[in-house]
């Protein structure tokens, strides 16, 4: 698991609107769980302020 699959996945979550659910994070490696923790950081600092749209999120924008 990677940073860029992970991006990819978040922007189908955000877009759909759907939730998850992870299991065992401690088997990924720190750096990829620090770019992780910045994506949704992201997403949620967005989801927050009532965005309806993230721009430049990986590469596209998404609508939340």
């Amino acid at each position: 698991m990677d940073y860029i699959m992970v991006g990819k996945f978040f922007k189908g979550l955000a877009s759909a609107g759907a939730w998850c659910c992870f299991d065992e994070f401690n088997r990924i490696n720190i750096e990829v769980l620090s770019v992780i923790a910045q994506q949704l950081l992201i997403l949620f600092t967005e989801k927050a302020k009532g965005s309806t749209k993230v721009e430049n999120f990986e590469g596209s924008d998404i609508v939340l």
